[in-house]
């Protein structure tokens, strides 16, 4: 009787091993570490079957959490080195993008500072010019002016030569004409001279 009862209360405790064991979280690595010892102190009335199966639960139990911990501890590092080498390489390219900014910006910044005083320089400069350019055309007219009036007289002397010469070259041609027509009546005169002479 009493070994019937003990294999009951062993398969009792066993199933209520195994429900107590489906219904908590999974313990960490130090506490099933730490469990198994404690289970087997308080479980000393079970049998030497009983003992082993309790351990072997306990060690299969501890085995695969401890391997899955420690391949998600890997994962886990691997993912957070990769994370913090692409972080690393984004601060690098943001860092490098900024100093660039500022490189750029600084020189800008020089020039937005002296911009004003530039372009009141340029427009005075202008100003300068076009006020040298007002005056040198208006020195430019009076001279065109001047140089008419002077001109002027000299454009008339020269329409009279112009007409003068004009009127000597068509006396010159009038002349000649008149040399030529000469010369006609002298040639007839001198076949008619030859002719009577011949009679």
């Amino acid at each position: 009787m009493d070994g019937k009862r003990m294999s009951e209360d062993e398969e009792n405790d066993d199933e209520q091993f195994l429900v107590v064991e489906a219904v908590p979280p999974l313990p960490d690595v130090s506490e099933t570490e730490r469990e198994p010892a404690q289970e087997l102190d308080t479980d000393e009335k079970h049998g030497g079957l009983v003992k082993k199966i309790l351990e072997t639960k306990k060690d299969y139990e501890v085995t695969p959490s401890s391997l899955k911990s420690k391949e998600q501890n890997l994962v886990s590092e691997t993912a957070r080195k990769k994370e913090r080498e692409q972080v690393t390489r984004e601060i690098e390219r943001l860092r490098s993008s900024i100093q660039m900014v500022c490189r750029s910006s600084l020189p800008l910044g020089k020039i937005m500072d002296y911009i004003q005083e530039d372009v009141d320089a340029m427009q005075a400069e202008l100003q300068g010019w076009r006020r040298e350019n007002k005056e040198h055309a208006q020195a430019l007219l009076q001279e065109q002016r001047a140089t008419d009036r002077a001109v002027e007289p000299l454009k008339a002397e020269l329409a009279e030569l112009e007409q003068l010469i004009k009127d000597h070259q068509d006396k010159i041609c009038a002349v000649k004409s008149n040399i030529l027509k000469n010369e006609e009546k002298i040639q007839k005169m001198v076949t008619g001279i030859n002719f009577s002479s011949r009679t």
